[in-house]
This record gives structure tokens, sequence and C-alpha cells, in this order.
């Protein structure tokens, strides 16, 4: 499954709202990245998140937030702006049944967080890149709520 088949199991929130949505993600945790508003790819909360395995998307600890967003980092179609990035509102456990199953061909992270801000699971390109056999891949996982 390559990055563009992959769909997002929920509601693509209108753009105005993904824009606030994705920068609200960005200032909290990647500043170093603005005014620059894409998607981070590192920053202290990322130096600080925890590596786990994609088997985490299935404890009760990422589930217990029944519903999250997920921003993509896929460019839209023009005449959208460069930096734009699409942000699906998912129910927890449908989109753990997606990303759980991302394959090595799966070129693009996703950001997953709830609207507090206050935790995100990110899956980057290389970690999936290096998935075990199992399918298993590394996320790194920011535990700031608990």
């Amino acid at each position: 499954m390559t990055f563009r088949e992959i769909e997002i199991p929920g509601r693509l929130l209108r753009q105005d709202i993904a824009d606030r949505v994705h920068r609200g993600f960005v200032e909290r945790f990647a500043p170093e990245m603005l005014p620059r508003v894409a998607p981070p790819l590192w920053g202290k909360a990322f130096e600080d998140a925890e590596i786990t395995d994609s088997t985490y998307l299935r404890t009760p600890a990422f589930l217990r937030h029944e519903r999250v967003l997920c921003l993509v980092n896929r460019a839209l179609p023009k005449p959208a702006k460069k930096y734009q990035r699409p942000v699906y509102m998912c129910r927890s456990v449908a989109l753990a049944d997606v990303l759980s199953q991302l394959h090595w061909s799966a070129h693009g992270d996703f950001y997953v967080f709830d609207r507090t801000c206050n935790w995100f699971v990110a899956a980057l390109t290389e970690r999936i890149h290096q998935g075990a056999e199992t399918g298993n891949y590394k996320l790194l996982v920011s535990r700031m709520d608990v």
C-alpha cells in the first residue's frame, strides 16, 4: 500500500480548521519550526519522545483516547498552499487498524494527537522503512499526559 493509497479512516477537517490545528501542533511540539508551518520532523519534544513498537497503537494507553486527530504529511492538490496538510478527526480504534498495517512502501509521516496537544504519536517514514518482517515498526511517542 503506497502513501497515496492509504485511506485515513476519519473525517477530513475543513482546511481553515486544519490549518489552525496544524499550527497548534507545531507550536506545541516543534516551535523551532515556526513560522514555516511544515510538519515537524524533529525538535525538543521529538528528541525527548520514547521509541516504542507500533503495537503501542493497540494498547489501552492509546485507545483510551476515543477520538484523535491525524495530521498527514501529504501535500494537498493545487490551489492549496505549499505548507497546508490534511488533518483528519478519527476514532482511535479505526486509525490504529490502518497505522498498524503500514508497509515499507508507505512514504510519508503521520502525526496523531488529541485536541489538548498534550501527547503525540509519530509514525515516520524512516521508521516504517526499518520495520520488522512481522510488519511492526518503531513509533515516537510523547506521553506528556501521563
